[in-house]
């Protein structure tokens, strides 16, 4: 098997610029950030306050906007369904909005009818109809309940104080049988409770980050299923570690590099190098470099300065000349070998 690889073309170096997606992006946001804490964990669901980017949970905005967008609706389930709650107002939720917040809020009006779908206070509203009119259905109640322990920001406290009611009250009402007898289709194939589901990093990663942070040289066999993560770990390795990622597959470490360029994390590449002075620094790597008079552009760059590489990508014969290189401008303690798939020689 032939594991040499060429190195990089001006198109191959064009495509690593290309930025990922806001939904890989949000995921790779994720697991740099968990190295540091693996319990660390997100939720891209919207509450209204969200939506409306009011970043305050100030008792006076909840009860502003659930008067203005759940009332009604809150007030004619309560008839229908005979449910005794009450809302419980305080002197703080009393005080008066300002006018730019007002006129925020007003602003976006017409635009929260169309995506009320995506708001979590009308799809838990629209979930405890559902609850009471299909006579306390255990899928109801068991995706409210699932979707109430996810971490989504500023979730309108009355609104939250009414599900919770609902909930208690009811909860010895619900067919036991019924909730068992269909787990596989109200846990496993409920689509609801996925959608608006935390995201957090998976246990091998979890594990893994856990394991480089111990003290002392190490040796790990990281072996996870296919489609879990494994080559994009290095991400949040790069967090507190430097990294040196073999593959043997080309399309593999460029899927990589491009990510960490994504994450403005400092890189080097090392294909087809026969020693150091062959490997090439990103932009983002480049300490010592020419600037264009006129553009601003950088367009001459010294290979030689690589200490603020935090990730140098390499193929199989290439290692050599990349561990030389890293170690030219880092304590040996402090880089991490990360063999991609070295069952493929």
């Amino acid at each position: 098997m032939d594991l040499r690889q060429q190195k990089l073309t001006k198109k191959e170096w064009e495509f690593l610029e290309v930025p990922v997606s806001a939904q890989e992006k949000s995921i790779l946001d994720l697991i740099y950030n968990s190295f540091t804490n693996t319990s660390f964990t997100k939720n891209e669901t919207n509450s209204l306050l969200l939506y409306l980017k009011i970043g305050t949970d100030e008792p006076s905005f909840h009860y502003f906007l659930y008067e203005k967008y759940f009332q009604e609706k809150i007030k004619k389930t309560c008839k229908k369904f005979n449910i005794d709650w009450k809302l419980k107002k305080t002197k703080k939720a009393m005080k008066k909005l300002n006018s730019a917040n007002l006129i925020r809020i007003k602003n976006s009006s017409k635009k929260i009818e169309d995506i009320k779908s995506e708001i979590i206070e009308f799809i838990l509203i629209d979930l405890i109809v559902k609850f009471y009119k299909k006579d306390f259905c255990p899928l109801s109640y068991y995706s409210i309940c699932d979707i109430l322990k996810n971490n989504i920001k500023y979730i309108n406290c009355y609104i939250l104080d009414f599900i919770n009611y609902c909930v208690e009250q009811n909860k010895n009402k619900i067919n036991k049988r019924k909730l068992i007898k269909n787990a596989y289709e109200y846990i496993e194939k409920n689509k609801i409770i996925f959608k608006y589901k935390d995201i957090e990093l998976y246990q091998h990663q979890k594990d893994l980050f856990t394991t480089v942070k111990r003290p002392n040289a190490k040796l790990i066999y990281y072996q996870a299923p296919t489609g879990t993560g494994k080559t994009i770990s290095p991400i949040g390795l790069a967090n507190g570690k430097k990294v040196i990622f073999t593959c043997a597959a080309k399309h593999i470490g460029l899927q990589l590099a491009k990510s960490c360029i994504s994450m403005e994390i400092p890189i080097a590449i090392a294909f087809g190098c026969k020693d150091p002075s062959d490997i090439r620094l990103h932009y983002f790597a480049a300490k010592d470099f020419v600037r264009h008079r006129k553009s601003g552009q950088i367009f001459r760059v010294d290979n030689s300065v690589g200490d603020k590489v935090q990730v140098i990508i390499t193929d199989i014969q290439s290692f050599l000349p990349a561990m030389n290189y890293m170690c030219a401008f880092n304590e040996e303690s402090d880089i991490i070998w990360y063999w991609d798939e070295p069952t493929i020689t």
